[in-house]
């Protein structure tokens, strides 16, 4: 069976950068197309499937697995979704992880004060705790799992040096074109 490649983190942290630059490097990206970029938030589109948020929910089921019926292609899963993956296949992971300072001042960009539950995030994220929580256990999760390989980016090291990283990634086994 063909990986399946996953790139997750918690939202503002460069997941949908790496989308791109998989899909760039040769790591076909599955994402809705027909989505429109909002101004401020990424260039480029948020390279993700939009999900309803009720897990019960049958629509949201479906959804969720339609993501894991393109192997070979990179999707997109935020970190709090990653306990819902299918376990009958092989997956290469990446979890980015940035600094959470620098999460909440991409939400500041992004969306400003105005928008008091994303806000609540970001200021639950800016004190650190919750954010280190959240990632360690993803950590955690995909290293317990026998059909994931994870590899673990900084969002700083890839745009101080993205050759280097995307070198890393294809030692680890990712077919991924560097330049």
């Amino acid at each position: 069976m063909k990986t399946q490649y996953i790139v997750s983190g918690y939202a503002r942290s460069g997941t949908s950068m790496m989308m791109r630059c998989l899909d760039l490097g040769g790591i076909p990206a599955y994402y809705d197309k027909t989505r429109t970029v909002k101004e401020g938030t990424n260039k480029y589109g948020s390279y993700e499937v939009p999900l309803m948020e009720s897990k019960s929910d049958e629509a949201w089921d479906t959804n969720f697995r339609s993501m894991f019926e393109h192997p070979g292609e990179a999707v997109k899963i935020l970190c709090h979704k990653m306990e819902f993956i299918p376990q009958d296949r092989p997956y290469n992971v990446i979890i980015m992880l940035r600094d959470p300072e620098k999460i909440y001042q991409s939400y500041m960009r992004a969306w400003g004060p105005e928008y008091s539950m994303v806000m609540h995030d970001a200021n639950l994220i800016k004190k650190g705790d919750m954010y280190a929580r959240l990632m360690i256990n993803l950590i955690l999760k995909c290293h317990s799992m026998e059909n994931v390989n994870a590899a673990i980016v900084f969002y700083d090291a890839v745009i101080k040096d993205p050759i280097k990283q995307f070198e890393h990634l294809r030692c680890l086994g990712w077919d991924i074109d560097p330049e």
